[in-house]
């Protein structure tokens, strides 16, 4: 493995060589040709480029080390760009561009090239513009097979590639984003294109109009950015933009808005009038239906915000008045096409823990019943999530909850009772249960633990109608075995458990792989067992009297 740093061109020509043979398994040589070229020290990697190319044309693993190679080779000027971009995107074929994703065919992640920080593409993409022009020109392909698949001609601007681009996250609420092939490509063409722009390069002033009005939302979308970064530099184009009603009705529009408020007071006079006018023409089509009225004028309110108010025309200012009197206050925000993640609490259990009772009482009221009926605010939960946080403040401040209880029993609905039932439990179940906290758990109180008990079963005994065959009851019973300490708490949870015998019930769980423990320690009976069986082993322990 060391000659190939030693004697660089030996190695080369017998690689050469070997690759020139027939009858080899040419799968098996590229395999051990990649392995062992890169291990090619940086200074050797321009020498080794021409057996590169040839296996990069040879079928490759799914795991490969090309692409560090090829990295190395292009930095140090062996391999041009065209041979980068066919090793990108040469397995890409017109089905995967029609596809939803390109699956694994773009090799452009970042450990393809280094480590997984590595900017090499990105780097790169910015400092050579014939790469960038390969994919300017893939991404135009591209994006006319995917209008040509159904055999139509766009008659208005499409949206193409636009959604896999940075645009999507101002456009879309989600926990979780996932960087793909796509957006990682398609970044690092963005990171490229605003730079040009910044720079004002030759590059940019010969293609920026053909990015700016390209059918492709994507490059449409990069162009509008650039011109974000550097608007003096290009009002020229900018005005055309403004001043394009297709442009301004696309998904674009609250991009096109932000650009006229960066721009709009370097604009001359005519130029101010012509955007206002363009903007006061839009989706004049829907007016005959008075359904989209309301819509319509929304459409243009959003973009007539972005608009000094003391520039506005009486007309645009008329259409913001409009729109007020059935909305306000007017905000600007962007559209929402894709909405996903975990619903949560409208606030945390620390509101409850420093609330008073009656301002608890008062959030239990307003919370009752109430469902996730805001389209808005669909992450934001409603009397099921408050229960959650009602649990976890119970939890850490149980008496206090507990009281709640008896004191207040008609003005709290049931679900808030087992939420806060449930809490109670939980805290005996931290302390001297074996149930471990999710994550950071600190109670506020620290209640005696026999004398909690008692509070428990004097609270199931209290409303024996809501609490009977109850599951937050189950565990209750079940939290509470773990520190009764006399014969009489004893009996009089045993007493309450006999009643679960009658109890019917499925299991919540199903499966090949579930067995008969996993079912019983998962149902509301089967935290009564379990409550007794700690009970027998805790009286035996101390040596009490069996109940």
């Amino acid at each position: 493995s060391q000659w190939k740093n030693d004697d660089a061109a030996g190695v080369l020509a017998f690689w050469a060589e070997v690759l020139a043979l027939d009858g080899v398994d040419k799968k098996q040589i590229a395999w051990q040709l990649e392995v062992a070229l890169s291990d090619v020290q940086a200074k050797h990697s321009a020498l080794f480029a021409p057996v590169l190319v040839t296996v990069l044309k040879l079928p490759r693993q799914e795991h490969s080390f090309l692409g560090r190679v090829l990295a190395r080779c292009v930095t140090a000027g062996g391999v041009d760009d065209e041979v980068l971009w066919r090793y990108v995107v040469g397995e890409v074929s017109d089905e995967d561009v029609c596809a939803y994703r390109f699956d694994k065919k773009l090799h452009c992640q970042p450990y393809e090239f280094g480590d997984r920080n590595d900017k090499f593409l990105a780097d790169r993409m910015q400092k050579s513009t014939a790469l960038l022009n390969l994919a300017v020109a893939t991404i135009e392909r591209w994006s006319q097979v995917k209008r040509s698949r159904y055999g139509e001609t766009p008659t208005s601007y499409g949206n193409g590639f636009l959604r896999e681009t940075s645009y999507d996250d101002a456009h879309s609420q989600t926990d979780v984003r996932h960087l793909d092939s796509e957006r990682i490509l398609l970044d690092a063409v963005e990171a490229a294109i605003v730079h040009h722009a910044k720079i004002h390069s030759d590059w940019w002033q010969s293609n920026r109009e053909r990015l700016g009005f390209s059918a492709e939302g994507s490059l449409r979308y990069f162009a509008i950015l650039a011109c974000m970064a550097a608007p003096t530099a290009n009002l020229d184009v900018i005005g055309q933009m403004l001043c394009d009603k297709a442009f301004l009705e696309s998904y674009l529009s609250y991009e096109l808005g932000t650009l006229i408020h960066t721009t709009f007071l370097q604009f001359d006079s005519g130029a101010q009038d012509a955007v206002q006018a363009t903007v006061l023409t839009l989706h004049q089509e829907t007016t005959s239906d008075q359904q989209h009225h309301a819509w319509m004028l929304q459409k243009k309110a959003q973009l007539i915000l972005t608009i000094p108010c003391h520039l506005r025309s009486p007309a645009a200012q008329a259409v913001l008045g409009e729109c007020e009197k059935a909305a306000w206050p007017l905000v600007r925000q962007p559209d929402i096409g894709m909405r996903g993640g975990m619903v949560g609490a409208p606030f945390s259990f620390e509101v409850f823990l420093a609330a008073t009772d009656s301002a608890v009482l008062r959030l239990l009221a307003h919370y009752n019943g109430h469902g996730r009926s805001s389209f808005d605010d669909f992450l934001t939960g409603g009397e099921r999530e408050v229960g959650w946080q009602l649990r976890e403040g119970a939890s850490r401040q149980p008496t206090r909850f507990l009281k709640l209880l008896p004191a207040h029993w008609a003005r709290i609905t049931r679900s808030f009772c087992d939420d806060i039932m449930d809490g109670v439990s939980t805290c005996l179940a931290h302390r001297y249960g074996n149930l471990q906290p999710n994550g950071t758990w600190s109670p506020v109180e620290e209640p005696d633990a026999a004398r909690l008990a008692q509070q428990i079963l004097d609270e199931l005994e209290r409303h024996p109608a809501h609490w009977r065959h109850n599951r937050a009851a189950s565990n209750a019973l079940q939290a509470c075995a773990h520190v009764v300490q006399d014969t009489q708490d004893a009996d009089r949870l045993v007493f309450l458990a006999i009643d679960f015998s009658t109890f019917q019930e499925k299991s919540s769980i199903s499966g090949d792989v579930v067995d008969l423990l996993s079912t019983g320690i998962n149902m509301v009976r089967g935290h009564v067992v379990e409550a007794l069986m700690i009970l027998a082993n805790q009286l035996h322990n101390s040596s009490s009297p069996w109940p």
